[in-house]
């Protein structure tokens, strides 16, 4: 089942988008602002679908900490890329 659909993004590129978060008075973090200002990123495939998966929908039936949780999504699907967390 599906979360959330982007279909448009207003940005040009992630310099752009931080700028815009800056004006609306977001805190950027210092890692945030670092990774993308010194890289700017621009093409995104669109649509973009996000999906909310449970640990018990990957396998676990039991908590599991992040590296094993982290190495089963790696099987299995995309994690977010760095461009998509900007926006």
């Amino acid at each position: 089942m599906f979360f959330k659909i982007i279909k448009t993004i207003k940005f040009k590129d992630t310099s752009e988008c931080i700028k815009f978060l800056k004006k609306k008075n977001f805190i950027i973090s210092p890692w945030i602002r670092d990774i993308f200002l010194k890289k700017k990123y621009y093409k995104l495939n669109k649509p973009i679908i996000f999906y909310r998966i449970t640990l018990k929908q990957l396998g676990f039936q039991s908590p599991a900490n992040l590296f094993k949780i982290y190495k089963k999504i790696k099987k299995n699907t995309n994690l977010l890329s760095l461009n998509i967390l900007c926006y």
